[in-house]
């Protein structure tokens, strides 16, 4: 993991507390490429696996909303006495291709606590099965129970463990498909099919959708940043300017 700036043998920035640092070597040692993986909050990518689909799995656990590399939102947060809100960990999955794109990602969380810390690939249905802690009950994704908590301990960790199937192919496979252009735009954002779509602010909070399909969006009235297009359940970054 890394919480650095790009320097030295970084080439990428980071993109919040910390995040995932994923570099490449040859025989001799030398780096092939290095990549900067999260999002806005604290993401810890500490396990690795690889698949036999010249793919890499990587676990860990992350606190960040939908942001930068991160598609979908985490399971659960509390507002403390000033009002902030703070965002409860959950696994996060993310594959990675030989080049270091990112293919998917997925969180898995209840509404407590989770920590992943292996992961292992299933070559007999090419699923993977990953583990750790969680405090949670049943929740989200969760469905056994805290046996702990069933005894009276509260936040009490068990080992919980989850088997996911390997999508068959890419779910950003639809980034080859529908084009979203300009990027960066300042006023309209074009698309090359009609759609249905939801923009997000890197919170995840949905600020415009449509309710018909169409061709394009109106963004005028966004402040200048960094924001998501949803379409089919798949996020897009953009940036208006």
């Amino acid at each position: 993991n890394s919480n650095c700036e790009a320097g030295g043998d970084k080439t990428e920035n980071g993109k919040g507390a910390s995040d995932a640092w994923i570099v490449k070597l040859d025989t001799d040692l030398n780096i092939i490429w290095d990549k900067t993986i999260g999002g806005s909050g604290e993401d810890n990518l500490l396990n690795i696996t690889a698949t036999d689909k010249d793919e890499f799995i990587l676990f860990g656990s992350s606190n960040s909303p939908v942001s930068f590399d991160k598609t979908e939102p985490v399971l659960s947060s509390w507002v403390d006495e000033i009002g902030n809100t703070n965002y409860i960990h959950d696994y996060w999955v993310v594959a990675i291709d030989n080049e270091a794109n990112i293919l998917w990602d997925k969180t898995i969380g209840s509404f407590g606590w989770e920590y992943g810390q292996a992961v292992i690939y299933n070559e007999v249905n090419s699923s993977i099965i990953v583990g750790g802690c969680s405090t949670g009950g049943i929740s989200g994704d969760k469905t056994t129970i805290n046996h702990g908590q069933a005894y009276g301990y509260a936040y009490s960790e068990d080992v919980w463990l989850v088997e996911m199937s390997i999508p068959s192919e890419s779910p950003n496979v639809l980034n080859s498909k529908l084009l979203i252009y300009p990027n960066p735009a300042t006023d309209i954002l074009h698309f090359n099919q009609s759609q249905t779509y939801e923009i997000l602010d890197i919170q995840g909070r949905v600020l415009k959708k449509s309710e018909l399909e169409q061709n394009s969006a109106n963004i005028s009235e966004l402040k200048n940043g960094m924001y998501f297009i949803k379409i089919e359940n798949k996020l897009f970054k953009f940036i208006k300017n």
